[in-house]
């Protein structure tokens, strides 16, 4: 706890990564001590939401509980890497406050973390003429695609599964992602959907053929 609190005053680590949580749960007496020092001192660090990520740590009722103050726009916008060079991402999709993403409790680290970077691309999936974005994280087990369900409101609507694995050759060569048709259709059975997981080699998961 006393190291976090001496790099921060020393400069070596921004408010934006600074573990509030940690002092609130793991610091005990001394660490809730320090979030008081802190938030007593909140106007020597003009413009980064000292007292509001205090109070919304105050009112987590475990280090996991993802109440923190989300991180504002233009730092998940500083995290993300749109390919191609210079495509713009939503307005909406930036400000979105990610720890409270409905249907998926743990968002990629680069939405919801500064200093998190992610490559981000924008495709049609779903066939409704809207681009979904497809979010690839170098920390995360699985790539996400979002969607916007209505207006400004996004949400995660997929995730890829093994194939993970494939991403980084694909971004090495600096293709751009584009949406195919699975290799099985789903099945339709007494009114439900099926959906049927291919099973390949592993030499051949990542060819689209």
């Amino acid at each position: 706890m006393n190291d976090q609190m001496a790099r921060l005053q020393a400069g070596r680590i921004t408010l934006e990564k600074f573990d509030f949580a940690y002092l609130r749960f793991d610091g005990k007496r001394f660490g809730n001590a320090a979030l008081d020092q802190l938030e007593a001192r909140a106007g020597n660090y003009p413009g980064s939401r000292v007292r509001e990520r205090i109070a919304a740590v105050r009112k987590m009722q475990h280090a996991w509980d993802k109440k923190e103050l989300a991180p504002v726009g233009d730092v998940i916008a500083a995290n993300l890497h749109p390919r191609p060079q210079g495509m713009r991402l939503p307005d909406s999709f930036l400000h979105t406050d990610w720890t409270t993403l409905p249907g998926y409790p743990f968002p990629p680290n680069c939405l919801s973390k500064a200093g998190e970077p992610c490559e981000v691309y924008q495709l049609d999936v779903s066939g409704d003429g809207k681009a979904e974005i497809l979010v690839v994280g170098s920390a995360e087990k699985r790539t996400l695609v979002f969607g916007e369900q209505e207006a400004g409101k996004w949400r995660v609507i997929g995730s890829t599964g093994n194939e993970r694995e494939c991403i980084p050759d694909a971004q090495a060569a600096g293709e751009l992602p584009r949406a195919v048709p699975p290799r099985l259709s789903d099945i339709a059975f007494a009114g439900k959907r099926l959906r049927l997981i291919p099973v390949v080699d592993s030499d051949t998961t990542c060819n689209v053929d």
